[in-house]
């Protein structure tokens, strides 16, 4: 009976846990374009993009805070990609990437205003490399 109670807690504890992560890919799917033209639809959701990395940066704030920020744009627009945390291998201007994170299209943080950004966690492999289009 003790076997059957520890493999039941095994298996909930398995189950809980695939749920988690699928809640945590689960994004919708959008073009630098629909997030740029149709900004209220994605606002505060969960979206998956792919464009070309520009200005990308990792930086440590003053408070010694580690963080990333680039441009990911397609054609002529892009949005801001904004993480906490360094992202190893860094990326390269020109990488074509897929981002998923959570879309904002406004929000003002110590008086400075962001807009048309999606906020990633870099440890949940919120950037992957794709390949090139020919």
């Amino acid at each position: 009976m003790k076997n059957f109670a520890t493999f039941g807690l095994l298996a909930l504890c398995a189950l809980s846990f695939s749920q988690t992560v699928a809640q945590k890919t689960d994004a919708t799917p959008a073009t630098v374009k629909d997030l740029l033209e149709k900004p209220e639809l994605f606002h505060k959701k969960r979206v998956e993009t792919v464009g070309i990395v520009a200005g990308f940066e990792q930086r440590t704030s003053q408070k010694g805070n580690k963080y990333v920020v680039f441009k990911l744009h397609n054609e002529k627009k892009f949005v801001n990609v904004y993480g906490q945390g360094l992202l190893d291998p860094a990326l390269k201007d020109g990488s074509r990437v897929s981002v998923t994170g959570e879309y904002v299209k406004e929000k003002t943080v110590g008086g400075r205003t962001y807009k048309f950004e999606i906020g990633i966690n870099v440890n949940e492999r919120a950037v992957r490399l794709m390949p090139k289009q020919g």
